[in-house]
């Protein structure tokens, strides 16, 4: 069977315009990822040319394959011994090939934003070095916000709420910092610093004793536990000698009342009880034997004239 040569022709040209189309289209996307790769080298060189102290970390540069950057060769629509030789099927693996790993590109905005919370954290240090606290707050914020899994972030911040006397910022600061570093030194002293102004001696004490357990030699925990411990035994003898208030004396007295039936203290009638009863010796005997609160009662009973 013959094949008609206008539908050839016909099916040739439409083949020709599909794969001008797809060039086309491969060539666009080919300049636009090569103008975002050189985006990204603009802002990473911007960024090492500042003095930043940092752990050197090995980054995955965006690889693209030259063959994308430029177009590929076109085919004549007359040209039917090279379309007789074009292969689809490779064609499409040696794209999928060309198309970099989302992972590269991952990993590459991961890296940009570390190294953006590095400077953002210099930054807040050089403001504290002035005691400017609220424009190093500002620094370290941003610098949790480009990456919140480093704990001096937060331990700097802290230091700059207890500098202000925003005593539960800084508490809740150490926290986080504690919970990404619990052998963190100085979180821990922060948070003892902050809780003693919040008047939580207890948790500021466990807070130093933590540190000399990390840093047995840490002289300026010592000496705030030694004050603190006196802060402590001050506050327990100051309650001690604080007036009571008449209704806590008579809830006192009234938890008193309802605990004595449970305490098994035998003693011999008082003076007050026996000239209530006379000389009554059975019943000097009954009260001998019952503990206080049950006298009382006795003695109510026999006065009343119950039996």
């Amino acid at each position: 069977m013959s094949i008609n040569p206008i539908l050839l022709q016909k099916s040739i040209r439409d083949n020709a315009a599909d794969l001008h189309d797809f060039s086309k289209d491969l060539k666009s996307w080919g300049e636009e990822m090569k103008r975002k790769e050189e985006a990204m080298k603009n802002d990473k060189a911007s960024l090492n040319s500042k003095t930043v102290n940092k752990d050197p970390k090995s980054t995955k540069k965006l690889k693209v394959n030259e063959k994308l950057k430029k177009p590929a060769t076109r085919l004549g629509a007359t040209d039917y011994a090279a379309w007789d030789k074009f292969d689809a099927d490779a064609e499409l693996e040696r794209l999928e090939e060309d198309i970099p790993d989302d992972s590269d590109l991952t990993d590459e905005c991961n890296d940009n934003m570390i190294d953006e919370s590095i400077v953002a954290k210099e930054k807040g240090n050089q403001f504290v070095k002035s005691q400017k606290w609220e424009e190093a707050i500002k620094c370290y914020t941003k610098a949790i916000k480009c990456y919140s899994y480093d704990p001096i972030f937060y331990a700097n911040r802290a230091l700059c709420y207890l500098k202000l006397n925003k005593f539960e910022e800084c508490e809740k600061d150490c926290d986080l910092s504690i919970k990404l570093d619990d052998t963190y030194v100085k979180a821990y002293q922060r948070r003892a610093a902050s809780r003693i102004k919040l008047s939580k001696f207890e948790h500021a004490e466990v807070d130093l004793k933590k540190v000399l357990i990390l840093e047995p030699k840490n002289k300026e925990a010592k000496a705030e536990l030694d004050k603190l411990s006196i802060l402590l035994k001050r506050n327990v003898d100051v309650a001690d000698q604080r007036p009571i208030s008449k209704f806590t004396a008579s809830r006192n007295k009234s938890n008193s009342s309802n605990l004595k039936p449970f305490m098994p203290i035998y003693k011999p009638p008082k003076d007050k009880e026996v000239s209530f009863i006379g000389n009554n010796d059975k019943l000097y005997d009954i009260l001998y034997s019952f503990t206080e609160v049950k006298r009382f009662s006795a003695i109510t009973m026999f006065l009343s004239g119950e039996d």
